[in-house]
């Protein structure tokens, strides 16, 4: 008895290619501008990306008697992030000789036929269950790119408004790609006496590869002011700043469902990607943050809410584009829990706080990070970040900075990270991260994660 799971190999084999990404900034429905990806979730007034986080730590990013601040060329960054691939074709390779290498007692056939079928149907779909457990638990996949748009962050202090405005443009495209299992395999075997010849029907299974992709132009303008420009107060031991933020999304998300069972032969991950592609659904949405930050002069301590009112984006209804098969796997796969054929994603609040310790010179500085809550990405990924890091900010243009960080995921994918950037002539950032965990791939343990920012922006 020989059992060819074409199909489920080669979806494997089609998860397994590495996507490009970029890392989730503080808020973690998006994407990390400059060296973010290094110091993680919190501002830090070396970097004009730090407008892209806490709104109330505007008014630090500009020199007293400074009026504008703008981040030139800005940043571009990418990553790859891998399943934990090896044990899938572990699993896949067990099942296979497993099942290659059964032997059928014939004797035992002859007297209880029904009884041995039996018992070697639920060895097979025991196998295939467990082949389909490892390939939704492993098979998840996350990739995208961002573009911060030139001169932007722009930053500009304003007397009138007793406080400073900041505007942030950026395209980017999130996605993911993993496998839904549904109900277990259910496997047909037959034993023909008077041919003596033990046949099978491959598993019957609903689960299929759920597609998603999210291209987002992102515009934001943020506002912070000083409490003390608003009311006479005088904070013994610090001042407090207060933020907020307005974003505007123009997202148009796609999606497609491909069942690992149907009456293709051929997996073809680029048709995949085309047929998502061709089915896109367009939504404009606003979201507001709020924050508050109180700082002294070699500490500060924060707090940022983000995606304070949830805004919501569709995707495409896959009830009018999916043929009748796998329109019904699909439904049953809605009907477990598992998955939706017309799906919406919600940008979940959540909020960050940060802390921050500062030498006398501010050239060296402690940070860290928690999330509170769990927040949601553009293609319902889930996110809870931690993290700390050290860094050196150079007061001259031809002597480098660098930072050195740590960032966890402390849900959904679990990763972790260490992470790493120079600063070279007070304004070309290049960061880099790698993950913790590794995958074997292509006959080498290779990093999980893997990330790199490039961006330049106006010396402060």
């Amino acid at each position: 008895m020989i059992l060819k799971p074409t199909r489920i190999a080669l979806a494997l084999a089609a998860l397994s290619l590495p996507f490009a990404a970029v890392t989730a900034s503080a808020n973690q429905s998006l994407v990390s501008p400059g060296y973010s990806a290094t110091i993680g979730g919190v501002f830090n007034s070396a970097t004009v990306h730090s407008s892209s986080k806490n709104p109330a730590g505007n008014n630090l990013l500009l020199r007293d008697g400074e009026r504008m601040r703008f981040g030139y060329l800005s940043n571009l960054g990418m990553y790859m992030e891998f399943g934990q691939v090896d044990e899938l074709e572990d699993t896949l390779d067990g099942i296979v000789n497993f099942l290659d290498g059964q032997e059928i007692d014939v004797d035992a056939l002859v007297a209880d036929p029904s009884g041995t079928v039996t018992e070697v149907t639920a060895a097979a779909e025991e196998a295939f269950d467990m082949l389909l457990d490892d390939l939704e638990r492993n098979g998840q996949f996350r990739f995208g790119g961002m573009v911060q748009a030139p001169l932007t962050p722009f930053i500009i202090g304003s007397q009138t408004a007793k406080g400073t405005f900041s505007i942030n443009a950026s395209g980017s495209v999130q996605g993911s790609m993993g496998v839904i299992n549904g109900k277990g395999a259910n496997i047909d075997i037959i034993y023909d006496p008077a041919e003596e010849l033990l046949t099978y029907n491959s598993g019957d299974t609903d689960a299929g590869v759920d597609l998603r992709v999210a291209s987002i132009t992102h515009l934001a303008v943020g506002y912070g002011t000083n409490l003390g420009e608003w009311f006479d107060i005088n904070l013994p031991k610090g001042e407090l700043e207060l933020g907020a933020r307005l974003n505007l999304y123009q997202v148009e998300t796609a999606r497609t469902f491909v069942a690992l069972q149907n009456d293709d032969d051929e997996f073809e991950i680029g048709d995949s990607f085309e047929s998502a592609e061709n089915n896109t659904q367009k939504t404009n949405q606003l979201g507001l943050d709020l924050g508050v930050m109180w700082h002294a002069s070699n500490m500060q301590a924060g707090l940022t809410i983000y995606n304070l009112n949830e805004p919501e984006f569709d995707y495409p209804d896959l009830g009018k584009v999916l043929d009748n098969d796998t329109l019904g796997k699909l439904k049953n796969l809605q009907s477990a829990g598992k998955s939706k054929v017309a799906d919406t994603v919600t940008l979940s609040r959540h909020s960050v706080v940060e802390g921050a310790y500062f030498t006398q010179n501010r050239n060296w500085v402690l940070q860290g990070y928690y999330t509170l809550g769990t927040a949601t990405n553009f293609v319902g990924d889930e996110y809870q970040m931690m993290g700390v890091s050290a860094g050196y900010f150079s007061d001259s243009w031809w002597l480098p900075g660098g930072r050195l960080g740590y960032n966890k995921n402390i849900t959904g994918t679990e990763l972790s990270t260490i992470n790493g950037g120079v600063t070279f002539f007070g304004m070309m950032n290049l960061d880099v991260a790698m993950g913790l965990e590794t995958v074997e791939y292509e006959g080498s343990n290779v990093p999980r994660y893997f990330a790199i920012s490039l961006g330049f922006e106006e010396k402060f």
